[in-house]
């Protein structure tokens, strides 16, 4: 009904034991011996829950027929009490909604990659999505919560998130759903072809990530951008040898401009140090993300291990946004570690359709002190 009283969510969640350490936390998640499951549970309760949390709740309304949605309830049904494995990657959140909701289309391709974003869920399923709607923790008509600041009201609704019900929200204002979450990279596997000069040295450089992408989302009081690279592979090739530049596992960055937050995790081994040599790092970083117009700042302050030394790295880029697919900027760090290493990079990135052109000129106080480099890659 218009008020949502009745509704229920469905969800998949993990049973994590709040017991485990770190470790355990990440190996479990990837080998898959947490177990997941489908429940359900009144609406307005994941929607305190969320909005105590994020701030906002983004709803879309499907365009599915009687009989697809009876499918899709009994299979819920059939689904109740099992157990199902749980991976971050795939067989996560994401991908289980898949199945289910692709139950009630039979022409719906099972996705392909074992990584599964939210928001390729959204971009499958764009076909049929036909209303897009917002609800903010500003929307909420309770009226002890008007003299409370921001803050204030997500600690307020935390604390009662089983309380409540849609009629304490103002009325959703839906609007016609236009894919405002669009991938700048819509094929996530990545091959590129670089041309280096480097102090007397000239060659090229060969990198391949198996997945590579970026994801804004810009819709209302939401600016967000999230960027994910796995399994990145570098080659450097001159005339006297061919090396190993970098083997990324990981590199993770997420951006909050409508909280001012950022998030980054790394993992891999490079080369970005006073000796050039091949390193192990792993790095962890929190900071704040700027948008003034076109004008786009990342300030971060980084800590990590280069093998077993400890270091930290604060660092900051500015960009001009000419649009989604091209920009100008610079980057500079500076690596705390024994023998610190500081660098400053002036960046050119565009996309035309599959490619991605790049020029880069990098200064830095090692071994490889002045390079100017060109890329020409491919998305597929």
């Amino acid at each position: 009904n218009s008020t949502y009283d009745s509704a229920v969510s469905i969800e998949v969640t993990a049973k994590v034991d709040h017991n485990d350490s770190l470790n355990q936390y990440i190996y479990k998640g990837f080998s898959g011996d947490y177990n997941a499951s489908y429940y359900q549970e009144p609406f307005y309760k994941d929607l305190n829950k969320v909005i105590a949390n994020n701030g906002y709740f983004l709803i879309y309304k499907l365009r599915l027929t009687q009989k697809q949605t009876y499918m899709l309830i009994y299979h819920l049904y059939e689904l109740k009490n099992m157990q199902l494995p749980y991976y971050y990657l795939n067989g996560n959140c994401t991908s289980y909604l898949d199945d289910l909701l692709s139950i009630s289309d039979e022409n719906e391709p099972v996705h392909s990659y074992f990584i599964y974003p939210p928001s390729d869920f959204t971009l499958k399923y764009s076909h049929i999505i036909t209303k897009t709607g917002a609800i903010a923790i500003e929307d909420y008509q309770i009226e002890s919560l008007q003299s409370l600041d921001t803050e204030e009201k997500r600690h307020y609704l935390e604390a009662r998130k089983l309380e409540g019900n849609y009629n304490t929200v103002k009325k959703i204002q839906w609007e016609d759903y236009n894919k405002t979450l669009q991938p700048i990279i819509s094929n996530p596997s990545t091959l590129s072809l670089s041309a280096y000069s480097r102090k007397d040295l000239n060659g090229i450089a060969l990198n391949y990530s198996y997945y590579d992408r970026s994801i804004q989302t810009h819709y209302k009081m939401v600016d967000q951008r999230a960027d994910l690279s796995l399994l990145t592979i570098g080659l450097d090739m001159d005339n006297h040898a061919i090396s190993l530049n970098r083997f990324n596992l990981i590199d993770f960055n997420k951006y909050s401009f409508d909280e001012y937050s950022s998030l980054h995790f790394y993992s891999g081994l490079n080369r970005e140090n006073k000796d050039y040599r091949l390193r192990y790092e792993n790095e962890f970083g929190k900071g704040l993300p700027i948008r003034t117009g076109d004008i786009v700042t990342y300030m971060t302050l980084n800590g990590g291990f280069e093998n077993i030394d400890f270091y930290l790295k604060p660092s900051i880029r500015t960009y001009y946004e000419f649009n989604d697919d091209t920009r100008i900027g610079a980057r500079s760090y500076h690596k705390f570690i024994g023998s610190d290493f500081y660098q400053t990079e002036l960046i050119f990135e565009s996309k035309i359709d599959s490619f991605n052109l790049s020029a880069r000129y990098t200064d830095n106080n090692g071994q490889e002190d002045q390079q100017l480099m060109l890329s020409i890659g491919y998305n597929f």
